[in-house]
């Protein structure tokens, strides 16, 4: 993924994840930076004697983001794919249909625009990844990541998302 002004990384970084509500682990570097994408609707409220909308509310924000681990472990794999932890062990990535859906905590460390570091941690992440990756033979293995950030009411007011710091 290019340097791009939606990326919240700048180049290479580290993904931190953990289980929701509890402490996050390395588990490898990012390339080419961490991208966010934030989406909103709105509803107009509008009045029939008034030809024009006097009001947004906004009814929905999704909040997603990607990046690419480069590093191609069976751990990193079953994150990518949305598996729990427990999918993989002694070497063995069991690839079934898991019960329910594994809600993360996400971390990414690295470069920050103004050449500092920028630590990005968001609360409640769902892994809705999917493709595919490609060994090549003395080339670099990457495996795309992607996740939906979901609302967490129990978070401090103003960071129910998560929250990006520079230092």
């Amino acid at each position: 993924m290019p340097i791009t002004s939606g990326n919240i990384i700048i180049g290479a970084g580290i993904l931190k994840i953990g289980p929701y509500g509890g402490t996050t682990t390395d588990v490898g570097a990012t390339r080419d930076g961490v991208e966010i994408e934030v989406s909103r609707d709105f509803h107009d409220t509008k009045v029939d004697q008034f030809p024009a909308t006097l009001m947004k509310t906004e009814t929905d924000r999704k909040i997603t983001i990607k990046a690419n681990l480069l590093e191609a472990t069976l751990a990193n794999l079953a994150i990518a794919w949305g598996y729990p932890a427990s999918a993989e062990s002694s070497g063995t990535l069991r690839l079934g249909i898991p019960s329910s859906t594994e809600e993360k905590k996400i971390e990414f460390v690295g470069k920050a625009p103004n050449g500092g570091t920028r630590t990005a941690t968001f609360w409640r992440c769902v892994a809705v990844s999917g493709g595919g990756v490609k060994y090549v033979k003395d080339g670099e293995v990457v495996i795309p990541v992607q996740f939906e950030v979901l609302y967490d009411p129990s978070a401090p007011s103003g960071q129910e998302f998560g929250k990006i710091v520079d230092s």
